[in-house]
């Protein structure tokens, strides 16, 4: 019995160059079409994408720290991405961000009350998700990443009792 997939397979592998040279030309004479595909498959992969970026990261650290250090604006924009795909919606970060520039004059870490320079900032619970703390507008503030890595998942009052992060 023929099965169309296992041919396939072995054709591909059979004629792997020629394909990988024909498809290099037709992306080449066709750069719109080759970039919706990409988005496409970018878009109905996304798992897959997020495992593939870990394993590259995970292989290759030298250059994902260059990558971070080039690319801080992603990186932003993933945490952000992060957490409204885990039901915080922008409208709460917006106003999160908001409400905290309007009670310093800047943006200030909720636990240092230092200013924050752009690019430098998260998102934090002050209750940790880990510890039953939830997305909600009470529970979210602003912090240095640093701050936020000293923190862990701790709530923000043992932090303050344990002075691990200085005012």
């Amino acid at each position: 019995m023929f099965n169309e997939k296992e041919y396939a397979k072995r054709y591909y592998a059979k004629n792997k160059e020629r394909i990988k040279g024909r498809s290099k030309i037709w992306r080449r004479n066709n750069p719109d079409q080759a970039k919706q595909a990409v988005n496409a498959w970018r878009k109905n992969n996304i798992e897959r994408k997020r495992e593939l970026n870990r394993l590259w990261a995970k292989n290759n650290p030298a250059a994902y720290k260059e990558w971070v250090k080039k690319n801080p604006y992603r990186i932003k924009a993933n945490n952000v991405r992060y957490y409204s795909e885990n039901s915080i919606s922008h409208i709460i970060i917006q106003r999160v961000y908001e409400d905290n520039i309007k009670k310093y004059g800047t943006l200030t870490c909720y636990l240092c009350l230092k200013p924050i320079l752009f690019g430098k900032d998260c998102i934090e619970h002050k209750i940790p998700y880990s510890r039953g703390g939830t997305n909600n507008y009470e529970n979210l503030g602003v912090a240095h990443r640093s701050c936020n890595s000293k923190k862990h998942n701790k709530t923000h009052i043992e932090v303050l009792n344990n002075a691990k992060i200085s005012r």
